[in-house]
């Protein structure tokens, strides 16, 4: 949007686009609150209007709109460059004080926060994309402070490589973690499966038939019914001794009666690459992870 345009922003071109003809009234840019105060005398307002270039008055002088029409592309972008070190007290007044000695100022845009505070820097607009780019290059200063400068361009250009830079990180730590569980080894024969459990089973259940012959640590099931699942042992001693167990016994839950058997090859290391993988790269110190 041209900075030049009576109505840049879409409250304006709509404004506009009710009209015909585009005009707008000039009472409607004093009231827009986005513009800087703007003097509320129609004769001053009128006044200036004739000596503009930029837009043109209806003949009976209470409306106005742009001579040239909007361009399609962003112009602004190009001529404009982006500065940071600002202070906390900046003005526009104050902006274009600064780089106006170096060229004409079109506009200035100060850049803040989500609480509408200033965070010390802006975006200031010249004549063409020449300038801002000699602009760009020179040493400016406020005070004592340098001033950091770049073009607008080339700020937008770093900001998408920061963020495309961090989405790469991210991806990078998820492969490492993920390689990392892969190569991780882990203590065969800890785990035994369990199935025809009635629906339902709670943990402490099962925990407690198999206690008879071994202390379960863990407890997960492998479907939605609880019905079924794996159980983990502190030792392969004690996993292989539950399994004896009820080989030579019935392990039933009411009416149900249980089978028991070691988890081992593929099943038993997608068993541990899924808990690894389910656990945060960073513990939380204090917190311990809750067993079943």
């Amino acid at each position: 949007q041209d900075v030049s345009s009576p109505y840049p922003d879409p409250f304006m071109r709509r404004g506009a686009s009710k009209a015909p003809d585009s005009y707008i009234t000039i009472e409607t840019p004093p009231s827009y609150n986005k513009r800087p105060p703007t003097p509320s005398a129609p004769a001053v307002i009128v006044q200036a209007l004739k000596e503009s270039t930029e837009v043109a008055l209806s003949e009976d002088e209470t409306k106005v709109k742009r001579i040239a029409p909007l361009p399609t592309e962003d112009v602004i972008t190009p001529r404009s460059i982006y500065v940071k070190g600002l202070p906390e007290d900046t003005t526009i007044e104050l902006v274009s004080g600064i780089f106006e000695p170096l060229g004409h100022v079109r506009s200035v845009r100060l850049r803040r926060r989500k609480d509408k505070s200033f965070e010390g820097s802006a975006f200031v607009e010249f004549e063409d994309k020449e300038k801002a780019e000699e602009v760009a290059k020179q040493e400016v200063t406020h005070g004592d402070a340098k001033l950091s400068i770049e073009t607008k361009l080339a700020y937008h250009e770093r900001k998408k490589k920061e963020s495309g830079g961090k989405r790469k990180r991210d991806d990078d730590q998820g492969l490492k973690q993920e390689n990392a569980a892969k190569k991780k080894e882990f203590d065969k024969g800890l785990l035994v499966s369990f199935v025809g459990a009635p629906k339902e089973t709670a943990y402490q259940v099962i925990k407690e038939l198999v206690g008879k012959h071994a202390k379960a640590g863990y407890v997960e099931y492998s479907n939605d019914e609880k019905s079924a699942g794996i159980i983990r042992f502190s030792s392969a001693q004690d996993a292989q001794l539950v399994v004896d167990a009820f080989a030579k016994e019935t392990g039933k839950i009411g009416d149900n009666e249980l089978t028991f058997a070691l988890v081992e090859g593929e099943a038993e290391a997608d068993f541990w690459r899924r808990l690894w993988e389910a656990q945060p790269a960073t513990p939380r110190h204090g917190r311990k992870r809750r067993r079943q």
